[in-house]
């Protein structure tokens, strides 16, 4: 058997004298072509139908063309293997073997070499003449990773997690940047890495990478869950498809399919614009998501796979509109053979502005670019150049803003300047406009002193410009702009959208200023000032005095000091007012998140005053002070009467102890909490005792039968003056 250089070399020169003879056109005719299936559908961008089915190797992954456009290759990652087509046939001339579930690839500039992502994040490197696999350096990201070539073939990029830098002379790593990458396209000049990345598990977006500089973050946007990219030729414009946005509405969450291909200017680092697919009906999950993407080489046109729709979309990049649609199963990668036609500029053009002015002077048109357009996108002076090319006395242009001024005094009646914008990416590529300015005399503008008195958190004035006039009438914001010059308090503010004064909660009370300034619309020159004089009121506020009691048991002797206290005529609650202590008293505590009194057990009886101050919690300054009177009272002491019978001929003890029922505080009266002290006895009889120590009622010895009244008095031991008395009766008899 042949060599496999032999039998490359062989059959691709059999299939070029083919090619010959039949006269088969070569990719003059440009192509597009979609992965599909296991195969790979040719489009005529002319007709946009299918002119070709190429069988390739089993679920293609990618398909890239050559620099020169005589070759696609498509990396099979059901087969691992590359195929080679020749765009001029649109027949496979060969298989290039490969490592495990190839997918990302590039083609060098000069075309001798493809870089192949495979499994486990190894790029392999392929020699295109012999395809042969020449290399295989080990990246640092994982598998699947999209593969950019710079335009000199000194650096390869590779996405994939990390982006991994491979020096393609050395076939090195040199170094790796950013984190979560999934696409990467580099700058025609080599200075930018435009890469996706996912943030986290629910979005991510783009970064702009400096390649000059340390791998510097130049933007970041956010563009949700973004899917492939693809760069325009002249590195004008990157589209990138939006796959889903992450949505959370408070009762359910999960990912919205995007619908759109984003247009990213990279002179500003902003998305410009978009291309929107649109959706099969109203249901959420109906959206037309795009997938890969690729720019014609002249950049006049986007194609898009659209999974949903089975198709491949045709997108103009001067109108940003689907213009043709070709029906492919299951899109894929999508590359354009391209026809070898230069770089068609974007459409430009200049739009005729019109102003009027008054003869004061001003600047009467802020930018004749503000509907101007390239490419369909508003150009800035970073896109196109600005000339004046004619004006009109009276009018100038500011070519480094595209401002055009009105002198004062100009002579009235209408004035015009002719511009002429180019693109600075092609200097050939200009339109004309011209910019009319009516000029006429100055209108009277009179904005006139007001003054209010308010209370915070209100409206003070429905609007300034109920005493002001323009032109001889009452001036409406139909005829001038309101803004606010200057105010005496942050929290007293000019509503543009109305000319109202609205004065917020908080606004300390006393006299405030506002200045504000009406101009006329027309002519934002013409203009007046004048004050607004404020008096604000604040919320009436009354603490009022409070008073309670307890025993020295403790406990809560005022629920809250708010109870009876107003603010704004209302209670006053801890969500409109602020407590707190002027003066304590030890034992009293004030809760000042309540308003509760309470007192500790044990204080001493007495009156103790605490002294309160409630400030309006908006506007601190706003107080009021009252006092709370707190009457501390001796503990209960409960001494209740007891009976008992005995003997009056023996010693016995008819009471066990009168302190039995009896209590101080609540708390059974003992010996240790309580001094017991006799009263009186009737009769009397020397016989029966009060044991003081004990509490017992004892008969000592015989002695007369009678009923007897013991009176006793049971006093508190911690406070000796806090008594009670009761009566014990004992009844003895000669049993």
């Amino acid at each position: 058997m042949l060599p496999f250089r032999l039998r490359h070399v062989l059959r691709a020169n059999l299939l070029a004298l083919a090619a010959l003879a039949f006269t088969l056109p070569a990719a003059a005719q440009g192509q597009v072509y979609v992965v599909s299936g296991s195969t790979v559908a040719a489009i005529d961008p002319a007709t946009h139908t299918v002119q070709a089915v190429i069988p390739v190797g089993a679920s293609p992954a990618r398909v890239v063309a050559s620099p020169d456009r005589t070759r696609a290759y498509v990396t099979n990652a059901g087969s691992n293997s590359v195929s080679v087509i020749d765009t001029g046939l649109n027949a496979v001339v060969a298989t290039f073997a490969v490592g495990v579930a190839p997918s990302g690839v590039a083609v060098s500039p000069d075309g001798t070499t493809l870089y192949v992502s495979t499994d486990g994040g190894v790029i392999q490197t392929v020699d295109t003449g012999t395809g042969l696999v020449t290399g295989a350096i080990a990246t640092a990201g994982g598998a699947g990773g999209d593969v950019a070539v710079s335009a000199d073939g000194a650096r390869v990029y590779v996405a994939s997690g990390p982006v991994t830098v491979i020096d393609a002379a050395s076939r090195a790593v040199v170094a790796s940047f950013a984190s979560g990458a999934s696409g990467i396209e580099v700058s025609p000049d080599g200075t930018r890495a435009y890469v996706t990345y996912m943030a986290t598990l629910f979005g991510g977006g783009l970064q702009v990478i400096d390649l000059t500089a340390g791998f510097a973050v130049l933007a970041t946007l956010n563009l949700g869950v973004p899917g492939p990219m693809a760069l325009a030729a002249d590195g004008s414009r990157l589209y990138i498809s939006h796959s889903a946005t992450f949505v959370d509405t408070g009762y359910g969450a999960g990912f919205f399919p995007g619908r759109s291909v984003f247009v990213f200017d990279p002179l500003t680092n902003t998305v410009v614009a978009q291309i929107d697919l649109g959706a099969s009906g109203s249901n959420w999950s109906q959206q037309h998501t795009p997938g890969a993407l690729a720019v014609t080489p002249d950049k006049r046109r986007v194609y898009i796979s659209v999974p949903r729709l089975a198709a491949v979309a045709a997108a103009d990049v001067n109108t940003h509109q689907v213009t043709a649609t070709t029906p492919i199963a299951s899109p894929g990668s999508v590359t354009v053979i391209g026809d070898g036609a230069a770089v068609v500029p974007f459409v430009i053009n200049a739009v005729d502005d019109t102003a009027t002015y008054a003869d004061l002077g001003g600047v009467a048109i802020a930018s004749v670019l503000a509907n101007d357009s390239l490419g369909g996108v508003r150009p800035t002076l970073q896109h196109v150049t600005l000339a004046l090319v004619a004006a009109s006395q009276g009018l100038t242009l500011d070519e480094a803003s595209g401002a055009v001024t009105v002198a004062a005094g100009a002579p009235l009646g209408d004035a015009t300047v002719v511009y002429e914008i180019c693109e600075r990416a092609t200097p050939g590529n200009c339109d004309r406009a011209t910019a009319t300015v009516t000029v006429r005399e100055n209108y009277a503008i009179d904005a006139v002193d007001d003054a209010a008195t308010t209370l915070p958190g209100r409206y003070a004035l429905a609007s300034v410009l109920a005493n002001d006039l323009f032109h001889g009438a009452p001036a409406t914001l139909t005829d001038v702009v309101v803004s606010q010059v200057a105010t005496g308090a942050s929290t007293i503010a000019l509503v543009p959208s109305t000319a109202g004064v609205f004065v917020s909660v908080g606004t300390p009370a006393g006299v405030h200023t506002l200045t504000y300034r009406i101009c006329e619309r027309a002519t934002p020159g013409n203009c007046d000032e004048a004050t607004v004089t404020l008096t604000v009121d604040g919320f009436a506020i009354d603490a009022v005095d409070d008073a309670g009691a307890v025993t020295r048991t403790g406990g809560t002797a005022v629920a809250s000091v708010l109870a009876n206290d107003r603010f704004n005529g209302a209670a006053a609650t801890v969500t409109r007012v602020a407590l707190s202590v002027v003066t304590a008293a030890t034992g009293v505590t004030l809760n000042t998140a309540t308003g509760a009194v309470t007192v500790s057990p044990a204080t001493p009886t007495g009156v103790y005053t605490v002294r309160y101050r409630i400030c309006e919690i908006a506007t601190p300054a706003n107080c009021d002070t009252a006092a709370v009177t707190i009457t501390v009272r001796p503990y209960l002491v409960s001494a209740v009467n007891d009976y008992g019978r005995g003997s009056s001929k023996v010693a016995n003890t008819p009471i066990a102890s009168v302190l039995a029922n009896d209590t101080i505080g609540g708390v059974r009266a003992t010996a240790s909490n309580s001094v017991l002290s006799l009263v009186s006895l009737t009769p009397a009889n020397s016989k029966i005792r009060l044991d003081t120590a004990d509490g017992s009622v004892d008969v000592l010895g015989k002695t007369s039968s009678s009923v007897f009244a013991l009176r006793y008095r049971l006093c508190e031991a911690a406070d000796p003056a806090n008594c009670a008395e009761a009566v014990a009766t004992i009844e003895l008899s000669g049993k």
